[in-house]
């Protein structure tokens, strides 16, 4: 999961703007938590404008 929020981050960054979450409003409830939780870290950790 790591690698792929890496991935859109990568896509969506450039340029600002972009809006980091889950999609369709809402993590659906076959997600695995960790999976969320993962994607949430990677967020903070490199989804920032400096």
């Amino acid at each position: 999961m790591v690698e792929e929020t890496r991935k859109t981050l990568d896509i969506m960054m450039p340029g600002s703007g972009y809006v980091g979450g889950a999609s369709h409003d809402t993590i659906l409830e076959e997600t695995p938590v960790e999976n969320v939780l993962a994607m949430f870290d990677t967020i903070q950790e490199h989804g920032r404008y400096f």
